[in-house]
């Protein structure tokens, strides 16, 4: 319900497209985005953190 609110924002604010980053090591997570109709958009990138932290980016276009 939250990841449809906030596309619902996006849209309403005449946005084309979401994005979203998720660290690399929540792979349940990479599946629930993919089942809403995310994609991978491009390469990962790193932190630089404590936990060495590494991102996959994620979007989605949005409909009218």
């Amino acid at each position: 319900r939250l990841v449809a609110l906030a596309e619902d924002e996006a849209r309403a604010w005449s946005c084309a497209r979401i994005e979203l980053w998720s660290d690399t090591r929540f792979g349940e997570a990479h599946a629930f985005y993919q089942a809403l109709g995310y994609t991978r958009s491009g390469a990962e990138r790193e932190l630089h953190d404590r936990s060495q932290s590494r991102e996959y980016p994620f979007a989605k276009a949005l409909a009218g």
